[in-house]
């Protein structure tokens, strides 16, 4: 960046393009600097005056927001666990961290899929069956060295904090805004259902980005963008551009091509 600071002087907008290397869109990089404290109404105004700390304090907000990071712990049911854990959480107390047991995990998974155990990986109950004493034994080290310790292995509580770090968009693709029926799904299902599909998307995503998930990953759309309409939950129904930002107020969005579905 600063090696680039002369040009960006003479045109401080040009400080904004610096971050879309980073695969970052515009909502994300206005955020960035919205937390750092910067008014970018303001920057023609402000940027000569900022030293290196403004930089910093942009630079950093950017990354907490673009790479946000999440430790999982993993080898939990190993006997040096628990010190190991203790001292990362001291060496990162600001950093979101849970300790996990991908072995332990596989081996639930293992006697779930034999039939042994009855395991529901949401709750972490386990229910012992039809198991054999080789089996018992396996069962019984992972809950007396993780169940126990833990709450459970932690792998989908770990999935599910990693993704609440930056949170995605969810939009529900229809075919009817009034009556809010799904596209048919290319999956083994006879009819669609009022609201059954749910694609998630990156912050900031537009409709146009929406559009080529439906036509190029989910084949649920043919031919090319001809007009949108979308409404949120507790919003009308509304004409949306193919560059509007997908968020609450119209994430129930009917996609219309030049080609029947």
């Amino acid at each position: 960046m600063m090696g680039h600071w002369e040009a960006i002087i003479k045109r401080p907008s040009r400080i904004l393009d610096m971050f879309t290397g980073y695969h970052a869109n515009k909502a994300q990089i206005h955020e960035a600097f919205i937390q750092a404290g910067i008014k970018i109404s303001e920057l023609d105004e402000n940027l000569p005056q900022w030293d290196e700390n403004v930089l910093h304090r942009i630079v950093t907000s950017f990354t907490d927001l673009r790479f946000p990071i999440m430790l999982a712990l993993n080898k939990a049911d190993t006997p040096q666990a628990e010190t190991n854990i203790q001292r990362i959480k001291e060496e990162f107390p600001d950093m979101s961290q849970i300790a996990v047991s991908a072995k332990s995990e596989c081996i639930l998974q293992t006697l779930r899929a034999n039939g042994s155990i009855v395991y529901d990986d949401e709750s972490h109950s386990v229910v012992t069956s039809n198991c054999s004493e080789d089996e018992r034994k396996r069962f019984d080290t992972v809950k007396t060295e993780v169940i126990e310790r833990y709450g459970g292995t932690n792998i989908r509580h770990a999935l599910n904090q990693a993704v609440s770090l930056r949170q995605p968009i969810y939009a529900f693709p229809v075919t009817d805004l009034n009556t809010l029926m799904s596209h048919t799904p290319q999956l083994k299902r006879d009819q669609p259902g009022v609201l059954t599909e749910c694609i998630s998307l990156k912050p900031g995503s537009t409709v146009d980005t929406m559009f080529s998930v439906m036509k190029f990953h989910y084949h649920t759309l043919k031919g090319d963008f001809v007009r949108c309409e979308a409404r949120g939950i507790n919003s009308p129904t509304h004409i949306v551009r193919k560059k509007d930002n997908i968020d609450e107020t119209n994430s129930i969005i009917k996609i219309m091509t030049t080609k029947k579905s």
